[in-house]
C-alpha cells in the first residue's frame, strides 16, 4: 500500500535532492553493427488497394550483415491471399537506436523505420512504404538452423487480428495452448473472442520446420473447418512469431514455449 501521505515534506525534499544528484546511467551508442544476424519478424496492419484498406499481415526472416544491408523472406497475406515475398535493402541504425531502411523486391520498393531494443536482440518497426500502414516485432533467431525439434513441446499463444465476410469486419482475438511433437505433428485448443461471442475448441494437424527457421502448419477443428499457420521460430524455438488464417479469420500473434515452474528451494 502506497503511504505517500506519511512522509515529511523534508522527506520528499531530501529523496528529490538525492535524485537529481545521482550520476546518469550512459547509454552506449547504437551502430549499425548493433543489428548483425538473422531475426524472426510478424506484423499486421492494412494496406489501401483502389481507394479501399484492406487487412494484411507478414511473417517471416531478415538477415542484417551489420554494416548497413540486409535481406528478407516474407510471407506476406492480402485479402486472403498469400504472397511470398523476397527483397534487399540498405539500412541505418542512429546513435540513439532508431532507425531507418529502404528496401527493393518482387512487390515494389519500400521502407520502414525501427528501433533497436534489447541489446540489439530485438527490434520494433512500422512500414513506412506508400499506401501501407503495419506494424510489428523483429526478435533473433537464436540459432542458425532449424529442423523439426526445433519446436517441441507445449507453447502457449495468443494474437489479435480480425474477422470478415466482405461486407461487415469484427475485430478478434484468440489465445492458446499449442502442442508440437517433433516429428511433424500438432494438437491444440484454443479460446476465440469475438463481440458478444466466444469460441472453445480443439485441434490437430502437422507442421514443418525449414532450415531457415521460417515453418508452416495446417490443422483442423474437431467440426472440420481448417485453417494454416506461417511462422518463424526465434530464440532458439523457445518462441515464435507467426500469422494465422482461419476460415474467414485472420490474425497475428507470438508463442512461447510452457515450462513447468522451478521447485521452491528447499529449507
Amino acid at each position: 500500500m502506497f503511504t505517500v501521505g506519511r512522509v515529511s515534506g523534508g522527506g520528499i525534499a531530501l529523496a528529490l535532492t538525492l535524485l537529481l544528484a545521482a550520476p546518469a546511467v550512459a547509454q552506449t551508442p547504437c551502430t549499425n553493427e548493433s543489428v548483425r544476424g538473422a531475426y524472426g519478424f510478424a506484423a499486421d496492419g492494412t494496406l489501401t488497394v483502389g481507394g479501399r484498406a484492406v487487412s494484411t499481415n507478414e511473417v517471416g526472416r531478415a538477415d542484417f550483415d551489420g554494416a548497413g544491408k540486409f535481406s528478407f523472406v516474407a510471407t506476406v497475406l492480402i485479402a486472403g491471399q498469400n504472397l511470398v515475398v523476397n527483397g534487399t535493402g540498405a539500412y541505418e541504425v542512429s546513435a540513439d537506436c532508431t532507425c531507418t531502411a529502404s528496401y527493393t523486391s518482387v512487390a515494389g520498393n519500400g521502407s520502414f523505420d525501427f528501433v533497436v531494443v534489447n541489446g540489439g536482440d530485438g527490434m520494433i518497426y512500422m512500414d513506412t512504404s506508400p499506401l501501407v500502414v503495419m506494424g510489428g516485432t523483429m526478435t533473433k533467431l537464436g540459432g542458425s538452423t532449424c529442423s523439426l525439434v526445433t519446436m517441441t513441446g507445449p507453447y502457449g499463444y495468443g494474437g489479435t487480428g480480425i474477422v470478415s465476410n466482405g461486407t461487415t469486419t469484427a475485430s478478434y482475438a484468440e489465445i492458446g495452448r499449442i502442442n508440437f511433437d517433433g516429428e511433424g505433428g500438432l494438437t491444440g485448443v484454443f479460446s476465440g473472442s469475438l463481440p458478444g461471442e466466444k469460441t472453445v475448441a480443439k485441434y490437430s494437424g502437422a507442421y514443418k520446420v525449414n532450415e531457415d527457421c521460417t515453418a508452416t502448419a495446417t490443422y483442423a477443428l474437431e467440426g472440420g473447418q481448417t485453417g494454416s499457420i506461417r511462422f518463424v521460430a526465434v530464440n532458439g524455438g523457445a518462441s515464435a512469431l507467426f500469422t494465422e488464417t482461419t476460415g474467414n479469420a485472420s490474425f497475428t500473434g507470438a508463442m512461447s514455449k510452457i515450462q513447468a515452474p522451478a521447485p521452491p528451494p528447499v529449507e
